[in-house]
């Protein structure tokens, strides 16, 4: 009789087969469930979140449906209070137990709900739970807001940074303010940069709103006219709280809107990019916040504010409750912790 070895190939088929079988023989049937959707439940009136406690009560159903996990949303508070699905993060150390942004309880309950929803859970046969957990980014809002020379300095350099050209801050995200702006006329520039200036001018839209009553937005709507380039050509603002829609035509262009103010109080100057859109029809679209579009000048008496008194505010400015969690910090931040490139 007659024996031999296998080759070396024939020996790891084998070997691979009986680790196979090994897994098979000992493989778990785990089943997870999206245990939430957009927009769950929830009582705006009386500041109620219930959804912990509707996946309580649903623990029995699901395990005997033979789920092994749940996939639940991120359960911190977010910007929107109440409102908020869990991915505006605001607080991550607000599980529901801190009264900030309007509420005490996230979209989903309280804290104690939160964790009696696991404890039902994790009772035999076990339900594990799994949380989305967002990191990187916080939310706020412009109750949040202060001035941010960091950011009026970036963008007045164009983002250009050290020899290197860096992307515009996101032009919506800057509220440009005069405080206690004095009674008379005011110029204000507006200059585009970092735009396609190679592409149609329709591309290179923007809308500027200014308030300088603090009545707010109120939907009044308009069309920059031309001829108007900042050489002593303006337009003049139709009125407190409407928005203007325009165009940068050109490299360089320069549109101007005179504002009349009547009694002491701030102005507030808005920007968005836009850009006309005609794939269906024609629509004022929102374009990449990247391009981007800034106030780089406010004339008053002969004086240019934009080198002085405007600021630029960004909603960057967070004060937490007081934690009182263990191994929960207490910190705050400013617009120092929040800083383009420096």
């Amino acid at each position: 009789m007659f024996s031999f070895l296998p080759s070396w190939k024939s020996w790891i088929r084998v070997i691979v087969l009986m680790l196979g079988i090994s897994t098979l023989s000992n493989a778990q049937n785990d089943v997870m469930m999206q245990a939430f959707y957009w927009d769950v439940p929830v009582d705006n009136q009386n500041l109620n979140g219930s959804w912990w406690d509707t996946l309580s009560a649903k623990a029995s159903g699901m395990k005997s449906a033979g789920f092994t996990g749940i996939w639940v949303p991120a359960p911190s508070k977010g910007n929107f209070g109440i409102w908020d699905m869990g991915y505006g993060i605001y607080d991550h150390y607000d599980l529901g137990n801190y009264n900030q942004k309007g509420t005490t309880e996230t979209r989903f309950g309280s804290r104690s709900e939160l964790e009696s929803m696991i404890s039902t859970m994790h009772q035999s046969p076990k339900i594990e739970v799994y949380a989305d957990i967002v990191l990187n980014h916080i939310y706020t809002g412009d109750d949040n807001a202060e001035s941010n020379p960091a950011v009026k300095q970036y963008v007045f350099d164009e983002a250009y940074r050290s020899g290197q050209q860096y992307q515009a801050y996101p032009t919506n995200e800057i509220v440009w303010k005069i405080p206690n702006a004095a009674p008379g006329d005011y110029y204000v520039q507006i200059k585009g940069y970092l735009l396609d200036w190679g592409a149609s001018y329709t591309q290179r839209g923007y809308d500027v709103s200014i308030d300088w009553t603090g009545a707010g937005p109120n939907g009044g709507t308009n069309w920059e006219s031309e001829y108007n380039n900042g050489g002593g050509s303006f337009n003049t603002f139709p009125g407190s709280g409407q928005t203007v829609r325009g165009h940068m035509n050109y490299s360089g262009d320069i549109d101007e809107y005179k504002v009349s103010v009547s009694s002491t109080h701030d102005i507030e100057i808005r920007l968005i990019a836009r850009r006309e859109d005609t794939s269906n029809g024609w629509e004022w679209a929102w374009a990449d916040q990247a391009n981007g579009y800034y106030p780089t000048a406010v004339w008053y008496n002969g004086s240019n504010l934009a080198n002085s008194t405007l600021q630029a505010q960004t909603n960057t400015s967070v004060t937490y409750p007081t934690h009182t969690g263990t191994g929960e910090p207490n910190y705050s931040w400013n617009y120092t912790n929040f800083h383009p490139v420096n």
